[in-house]
């Protein structure tokens, strides 16, 4: 998208991290997040922290990634 000359936003970043859930790919997740949080790009909200939780409970992975959200 970026290569396009389009500016992502939060509300683009928790779309992409909705979808990634949706398709019970969480380590993509934690890679893009590691990324784009380290650049300065995006800082999570509550709507991301509320999806990454839900989607890990789902997966029954809660312990293994919570010190993760934690960071």
């Amino acid at each position: 998208m970026t290569s396009r000359g389009l500016k992502l936003n939060k509300i683009t970043y928790n779309t992409l991290i909705k979808g990634l859930c949706e398709a019970r790919k969480l380590d993509k997740i934690k890679d893009i997040l590691e990324g784009i949080i380290g650049d300065g790009e995006f800082s999570p909200d509550t709507c991301t922290f509320n999806t990454l939780i839900h989607a890990h409970c789902c997966a029954g992975t809660w312990v293994k990634h919570s010190r993760c959200l934690r960071r």
